[in-house]
């Protein structure tokens, strides 16, 4: 439960997503990175070039499309990967307060709410959904 609290309080005070809160997320949600380094492939050819290979939670490797570069979904900035995070079989609810007197730092604001746990909000879809599922992850998790 306490591995979620940081990076939850942390999502909450992002103004939007990010690659680097993503790959945070992902790592909450299960997934793991190991680091490599590949001699002499930089854009001079001379140097060691550092990259990750991620593993999903169940084990499968992330598909490459390049050296260095994995299709790794990005939860806080894409509705479909931040699906992913929602336990399996879990209702949850999405959505939007338009009422511009409610709306917090001049954007819309985005609810929702995952296995019945509190309401979160957030200035995007995708961060509000992906706040919901950790704290539906780390409340399933303490009750186990």
């Amino acid at each position: 439960m306490t591995r979620y609290v940081e990076l939850i309080a942390k999502l909450q005070a992002a103004p939007e997503g990010s690659r680097e809160l993503s790959d945070e997320v992902l790592l909450a949600a299960g997934w793991t990175r190991e680091s490599h380094i590949h001699p002499g492939l930089s854009a001079d050819y001379g140097e060691n070039v550092e990259y990750w290979e991620w593993t999903q939670p169940n084990g499968d490797p992330c598909p490459r499309y390049h050296l260095g570069g994995q299709n790794l979904p990005c939860p806080t900035t894409s509705l479909d990967a931040a699906l992913t995070l929602v336990p399996e079989g879990a209702q949850y609810c999405l959505g939007c307060l338009s009422d511009t007197r409610v709306s917090v730092r001049g954007v819309s604001r985005y609810h929702a709410w995952v296995m019945e746990q509190e309401t979160v909000y957030a200035p995007t879809p995708a961060l509000t959904l992906c706040i919901a599922a950790l704290k539906a992850r780390s409340a399933k998790e303490s009750n186990t």
